[in-house]
């Protein structure tokens, strides 16, 4: 088993190519069994805004293991990415816990409506944002 440094490195190194989706599910498979594998959701997301262009797998196979650490850091990593550089895949993730109902509920649904109003960031993301917002407001 890799040492978390060394995940880190192959996530903060990782390049979109022909090989792209099998890498992922293989960083993805590694993450799973790593005991320590919470340490790595912030570089999950910064992987995410490096690349808000490409596909994941929407959510994708590290989107699920990031999640798995819901209540344990999962979502204050996912707020500080949201506020730092919103993405498709970033807003989709803070819908789905909009969606959990929950105590973090009002928070991710402010954060949308911050997100929706922004005018530092590309009017695709404001429109997604907006998008999600209407279906819980509706």
């Amino acid at each position: 088993m890799r040492s978390i440094e060394e995940i880190r490195l192959s996530l903060n190194g990782f390049c979109f190519d022909s090989n792209a989706e099998r890498a992922l599910s293989e960083l993805a498979t590694e993450m799973e069994k790593h005991p320590k594998s919470q340490e790595l959701i912030q570089d999950v997301l910064l992987l995410f805004e490096r690349y808000p262009n490409e596909d994941f797998g929407m959510p994708g196979p590290l989107a699920h293991v990031i999640e798995k650490h819901y209540t344990r850091g999962y979502e204050d990593k996912l707020i500080q990415s949201l506020i730092r550089c919103p993405t498709s895949l970033t807003i989709w993730l803070a819908n789905r816990i909009i969606n959990a109902a929950d105590g973090n509920r009002d928070q991710f649904v402010s954060l949308l409506e911050e997100t929706a109003s922004r005018s530092d960031i590309a009017k695709s993301i404001r429109d997604e944002a907006k998008y999600y917002l209407s279906r819980i407001q509706g």
